[in-house]
């Protein structure tokens, strides 16, 4: 835990963080069921039979999007991996390219000083806060 922010380090929210700051995005542009993401997130055993039925029981496309990414926040940062591997198997890169491309070289570089430095990045990210 860091002093000064009282969170996690890096490394253990990384997929939650990304499923929260594009979270308006995926709801609205992630296709759960059609494409058949929900059965190859199955077949990649990150969902089970009853959250993959879960997903493919909703109606409303956004709902099945809401259940998924509640799921998928809960899941491992190996299970989001294979999430980032299933869009691309099932025609939605462009979607994996809006929620990874964000993680340029700032953001690199961030997470290697809070590896040595935890409280570096507090502060910098305190900083730029406060600049903004």
């Amino acid at each position: 835990m860091c002093c000064l922010c009282n969170t996690a380090p890096q490394n253990q929210l990384d997929h939650t963080r990304i499923i929260r700051e594009h979270y308006v995005f995926l709801v609205d542009d992630l296709d759960a069921k059609h494409s058949g993401l929900a059965a190859e997130l199955y077949q990649a055993d990150v969902l089970s039979g009853e959250e993959m039925e879960s997903v493919n029981s909703e109606v409303i496309s956004f709902i099945q999007n809401e259940k998924l990414l509640s799921m998928l926040s809960r899941k491992t940062n190996d299970q989001f991996d294979k999430f980032l591997d299933a869009l691309d198997n099932t025609g939605q890169q462009h979607v994996r390219q809006h929620i990874t491309v964000q993680q340029g070289t700032m953001f690199t570089v961030l997470v290697a000083l809070f590896q040595f430095r935890p409280t570096a990045v507090c502060l910098i990210t305190w900083m730029a806060i406060e600049l903004f």
